[in-house]
């Protein structure tokens, strides 16, 4: 695909949402190629039958209406019905059904450890642009309100924990289909959910739980395995908390790695293509200098190795460590403008912090020790404190509610459905080689028959759901429709960068294991000079 096509398709998209900044944990890009998809969203299944303010008499034990309106249609959104509703104790929704209906759900997921409140303006973009498109749109807080992402609400409270674990999404889905049919006197013909980190684990979540839910899931970077996750989280922030580390010394590790393997994937870009090709040692690799004038110090080689080498209990390794090239500043939390408002390493706020300095991994884990992660919850828990071989044990009954870690899809696979998945290789919060770990033993278990249903996109450079050094804009939705109702398999996705709303450069995505490949022939920054191998 060529960057000027790509250009008219980013740009419809900034046409189509408005600019704003809100920190939704998903990459924003979806239905940018709606235009060029196989599929015709526009062409309307249903007007609406029924009575927009007659859905309150929905109301049973279990589920209350709270409200019903109709939406007059402006510059952001078109007419639809608002519904929102309660389903016991606390589940919160927000389903909004357009006049003219294309036939289709759309439901996007979490951030975090949820709880978003159905009133406010996470994600409010991109379901107004489904709705504009024709699809009903459902959103929920999971169960509780807490838009801070940590987990205070989960305190004494086990309730609260299954139903942002796995049971909010489910019945949220379930009764925006009984909403539909009411509204539109038939049911949806195609459900679809969209979710990153924390939805992208509520995505796997339905595929292994609720196999009926929906018909394509776009799934990116999942903490699917919460107790793995934390113990990686821990590990690093124990190495950093023992050992010091600041932007300068990631920096000058970062141009260290860029020098020596830059160039393995055969284009001299600052993003390395495929870090798992990269055979990085600290201890072989760096340049050591007790003074830490010309090279690094014992204690920092010291501190690299733990960190890229993961944490372990005797020659058990419990968690991947980080992968290579996340080292150097990015675009990072840019939201929807497309422009580099802000720049830094992925590893400040998620692996290190200098002084009083904020750490999101590092209140995540507290917040997750002190409220979740064992039976007996303790608000004084100190993350020092922790013990790696008994506290892991202690928090795999969590992780019964928590985890999306099945790897027999073959209920899912049998209905026709289908998942894309997608993570950045530069995503240090959560860790990309846990996604791939994921996706291969789903093939060990499913065999050839994967990937008739189930792919993974691995993202050079990217950070955590977008942003980060390489193209991070790539319309996962219309691909993943595509694929669901007119066949098209993803051979390939081409994504873009932006700089200031224009693309600058494109390039393909590939399904896992294969990469893309420079054929050595036109710019390096026209994704049609690559292919995937």
């Amino acid at each position: 695909m060529s960057l000027k096509k790509n250009i008219s398709i980013i740009s419809g998209l900034l046409c189509l949402a408005p600019a704003v900044t809100i920190g939704a944990d998903v990459n924003g890009a979806s239905f940018a190629d709606a235009g060029n998809g196989r599929v015709d969203y526009h062409l309307a299944a249903a007007t609406a039958t029924g009575d927009c303010r007659g859905l309150v008499s929905l109301t049973d034990f279990n589920h209350s209406v709270i409200s019903a309106k109709t939406i007059a249609a402006d510059e952001n959104s078109s007419a639809h019905c608002e519904i929102h509703g309660v389903i016991t104790p606390e589940i919160q929704y927000v389903v909004n059904l357009p006049e003219q209906w294309n036939g289709r759900l759309y439901m996007i997921g979490n951030g975090g450890f949820g709880g978003q409140s159905v009133y406010g303006n996470y994600a409010k973009e991109d379901r107004a642009k489904a709705r504009r498109l024709g699809f009903a749109t459902a959103f929920t807080n999971t169960g509780h309100t807490d838009d801070a992402h940590f987990a205070s609400w989960a305190h004494n409270n086990i309730q609260k924990e299954i139903d942002y674990g796995y049971r909010a999404v489910h019945l949220t889905a379930v009764v925006a289909k009984q909403l539909i049919s009411r509204y539109y006197g038939q049911e949806p013909t195609y459900a679809y959910f969209e979710g990153c980190s924390g939805g992208g684990r509520q995505g796997l979540v339905a595929a292994q739980r609720f196999p009926d839910d929906f018909d394509g899931i776009a799934v990116g970077a999942p903490f699917y395995d919460l107790p793995t996750i934390e113990m990686q989280s821990w590990w690093n922030q124990a190495t950093a908390d023992k050992i010091p580390l600041s932007a300068e010394r990631v920096h000058m590790l970062g141009e260290i790695i860029m020098q020596k393997y830059d160039a393995l994937d055969g284009v001299a870009d600052r993003v390395i293509g495929n870090p798992l090709a990269v055979d990085f040692v600290p201890t072989r690799d760096l340049p050591r200098d007790p003074e830490g004038e010309n090279g690094f110090t014992d204690a920092e080689i010291e501190a690299f190795t733990r960190i890229y080498q993961g944490p372990r209990i005797s020659d058990r390794q419990v968690a991947p460590g980080l992968p290579v090239g996340a080292e150097l500043p990015g675009v990072r939390d840019a939201g929807r403008t497309y422009e580099k408002t802000s720049e830094a390493s992925p590893w400040s706020a998620r692996v290190y912090r200098e002084g009083t300095g904020y750490n999101m991994t590092l209140e995540i884990l507290e917040s997750w020790l002190k409220y979740m992660a064992f039976t007996q919850d303790d608000p004084d828990y100190d993350w020092k404190d922790l013990n790696m071989e008994a506290d892991l044990e202690k928090m795999q009954p969590m992780g019964q509610i928590m985890n999306a870690t099945a790897t027999d899809l073959s209920p899912f696979m049998d209905r026709g459905n289908k998942i894309l998945m997608y993570h950045g290789w530069a995503d240090v919060g959560v860790s990309p080689i846990m996604t791939v770990q994921y996706y291969e033993r789903v093939m060990e278990t499913m065999g050839e028959e994967t990937q008739s249903f189930f792919r993974t996109y691995m993202v050079p450079g990217m950070f955590h759901c977008r942003g980060g050094r390489n193209v991070d804009h790539f319309d996962v939705m219309t691909t993943l429709i595509d694929w669901v109702e007119a066949g098209v398999v993803p051979e390939r996705i081409d994504a873009a960068w932006l700089e200031n709303g224009e693309v600058v450069r494109t390039r393909p995505l590939c399904p896992y294991p294969e990469v893309a490949v420079y054929e050595g022939n036109g710019s390096t920054d026209e994704a049609e000079n690559f292919t995937c191998q």
